[in-house]
C-alpha cells in the first residue's frame, strides 16, 4: 500500500487534509510539492472519501476522493489545485484581477486550439488551470505550442 492509500483507509468522515498534503509535499514532482505546500499554508480544505467521482466541492471546501484515486498523486494534486484557485478565478481580489484576466484570455486561446481539442483541460477555465498545474502530459502539450514569442505553458506559468 502507498502512504496515500494507507491514510485514506483510516478516513471515516471528512478530516483536515494535512496528512495527505504532508505526503504530497514529499513528491518528486516540484509542482506537486509546491501545490501541497501552498495548500497546507493557505487552506483549511477537508478531505473525504467519495462514493461517486473525485471532485472538489467549493461550497463545503472539501476534496472528495473516489477509492480508485486514493493513491493517485496527480489526481489529488489536481483537486488541491482547484481548492487553491477557485476563489481567485471566481471572485478575484483587486490584486488578483490582472492575473485572472490573463488566465481567462489564455484559456480563450487554448480552448480553440485544435491540438488540444481532446484535452480535459479545455472543458472550463477551472479545469485548464487545474490540469495545467497537475498534469505533466497537458503541461508538455502546452509547452509545444508557440504563441507571441513564447509557449502556452510559459504564459500559464507567468499568469499563475
Amino acid at each position: 500500500k502507498s502512504k496515500l492509500t494507507n491514510i485514506f483507509s483510516k478516513i471515516e468522515e471528512p478530516i483536515i487534509a494535512e496528512p495527505i498534503l504532508d505526503t504530497l509535499s514529499t513528491s518528486k514532482n516540484p509542482i506537486t510539492k509546491l501545490i501541497a505546500h501552498k495548500a497546507k499554508t493557505n487552506l483549511t480544505t477537508k478531505i473525504a472519501q467519495s462514493e461517486g467521482k473525485t471532485h472538489y466541492d467549493p461550497t463545503t471546501d472539501t476534496v472528495y476522493v473516489a477509492k480508485e484515486h486514493h493513491g493517485n498523486e496527480e489526481v489529488l494534486t489536481h483537486e488541491f489545485a482547484h481548492a487553491l484557485t477557485n476563489q481567485a478565478l471566481h471572485n478575484p481580489t483587486d490584486l488578483q484581477k490582472p492575473s485572472v484576466e490573463k488566465i481567462h484570455s489564455l484559456y480563450d486561446k487554448v480552448k480553440s486550439n485544435k491540438a488540444l481539442a481532446k484535452e480535459y483541460g479545455i472543458n472550463s477555465v477551472d479545469e485548464f488551470v487545474a490540469e495545467g498545474m497537475s498534469n505533466p502530459k497537458f503541461q508538455h502539450k502546452l509547452s509545444k505550442i508557440k504563441t507571441e514569442g513564447t509557449t502556452l505553458w510559459n504564459k500559464l506559468v507567468d499568469a499563475i
